[in-house]
């Protein structure tokens, strides 16, 4: 039996995958940036997801169990380690370019 799903294309299946592996931690993920505004963390998060990166949004409140309190560096912006390198370049230039 085969199934004919053409609104299911292979890059849709690809793509689950990688979300499964990233759901089950089995993705290394290396922190590319960091900065002590959340807002400008998210600005910059959903910049890296336009541009087909997968960051990892979790973690931008501060330290947990105590809302509002930052690590003296800030909070970073994670992603996978096969994307770092190129992610990073695309992230210090939009953070560059937003504090002009």
């Amino acid at each position: 039996m085969v199934l004919d799903l053409p609104h299911l294309s292979a890059g849709y299946f690809l793509c689950t995958l990688y979300q499964d592996a990233l759901v089950q931690g089995m993705v290394n993920f290396e922190t590319i940036l960091t900065h002590r505004d959340s807002g400008i963390l998210r600005i910059l998060v959903v910049a890296l997801k336009a541009h087909g990166f997968h960051p990892l949004e979790d973690g931008f409140e501060g330290i947990p169990g105590y809302p509002g309190v930052m690590p003296p560096k800030g909070v970073g912006i994670q992603v996978p380690v096969h994307e770092a390198s190129d992610a990073k370049l695309l992230a210090e230039a939009l953070l560059e370019e937003m504090s002009r």
